[in-house]
């Protein structure tokens, strides 16, 4: 037993210990090797696991901003549609019944606001991931991300545009009996008649007016934006279907668009007289019809009205060649511009 005990004790020769520690050194290097190998694994699982996660959020994405952009010109129509009444309730030369013509509209742009809210869901379960993005996904988030800031600022537009529909709705209701009687049947009596020729009709209508200008305004920035962001991501995604005709702000060129370039004299159809002093050219900039003011400040314009293309979404100046004369709707309280040509 003693002679066992001391052939298992007695030193090893030093040959022994070094290829014994060579082979524990070996030991502990695959070790280390298979879990990094294992960590590795796990981390291109993950990724994969990520990116797949990612790409299915980016598909909704596309889908939300579809419906954003969609939803983008309800503000925009609902503006222009403003704008065409305001200018009843501020030609001077308005006539009874031009306004009798116009009251049950008159009534209900006072009355409702068309609001712009965005969908948010692929964006916000990308948010909850943004961090483990790999890096040819993180560029695209990025710009969503900074695309959705915007949608405080429409938010803050709708509650400015309802506050102001709902204090007009609340001072007539307790100052006029006929704002809920006649106006309901769609035949406003005489007292509503002479209202609207009066100038707390016409204050009213300024400020749902300029407050719808400052949505649609927000709504058509979004909307560039949105489409930019929206390309960017099919780019990404590989994705080659075709894109609803309104997820385009590109210009195609036509017959009228020629017929349009060249240079105009800005006049204000409501103070009438020419105004030479403004001058402006048509010009083709990056293949988008641009204005191009005499102080050097250019307006990108997007179709030449509802003739010309079937539903691509209004600018925030909305313009059309009338009678050799290019008539351009502004998209604020001061409006109907007429741009006449200069002669050659």
């Amino acid at each position: 037993m003693q002679h066992m005990f001391r052939q298992l004790t007695k030193s090893e020769n030093p040959g022994n210990n070094l290829s014994m520690m060579l082979f524990a050194l070996v030991e502990v290097v695959m070790i280390v090797v298979g879990i990094v190998m294992a960590n590795q694994l796990e981390e291109q699982k993950e990724m994969r696991e990520v990116t797949n996660r990612a790409e299915v959020l980016f598909e909704e994405v596309l889908r939300d901003l579809e419906a954003d952009c969609w939803a983008a010109l309800r503000p925009l129509f609902a503006n222009r549609s403003n704008n065409r009444l305001s200018d009843v309730l501020y030609n001077p030369d308005r006539t009874m019944g031009e306004v009798q013509a116009n009251a049950f509209g008159i009534y209900y742009m006072l009355r409702f606001e068309s609001a712009l809210h965005i969908d948010t869901q692929g964006y916000e379960a990308l948010e909850k991931i943004h961090e483990r993005l790999p890096e040819h996904l993180l560029e695209a988030y990025e710009h969503l991300d900074r695309l959705m800031d915007q949608n405080a600022i429409i938010q803050e537009h709708n509650r400015r545009y309802q506050d102001v529909v709902y204090a007009n709705m609340e001072h007539n209701i307790h100052n006029h009996p006929w704002w809920n009687q006649g106006t309901y049947s769609g035949v406003p009596d005489m007292d509503a008649l002479m209202w609207m020729m009066g100038e707390e009709c016409k204050a009213q209508t300024h400020l749902v007016v300029n407050s719808s200008a400052h949505l649609a305004g927000a709504a058509e920035r979004f909307r560039t934006s949105a489409i930019s962001v929206y390309d960017e991501i099919k780019e990404l995604l590989g994705d080659t279907t075709a894109s609803p005709g309104y997820m385009s702000t590109n210009f195609a060129s036509s017959d009228r668009t020629q017929r349009m370039l060249g240079n105009f004299v800005l006049q204000d159809s409501l103070v009438y007289g020419s105004a030479s002093h403004k001058h402006l050219s048509m010009e083709i900039i990056d293949s988008h019809l641009t204005a191009v003011y005499g102080n050097g400040d250019t307006l990108r314009l997007n179709r030449s009205g509802m003739a010309e293309y079937s539903y691509p979404g209004p600018p925030l100046e909305d313009y059309m060649e009338v009678d050799g004369k290019l008539v351009v709707g502004k998209w604020t309280i001061q409006k109907d511009w007429t741009y006449e040509r200069v002669s050659d």
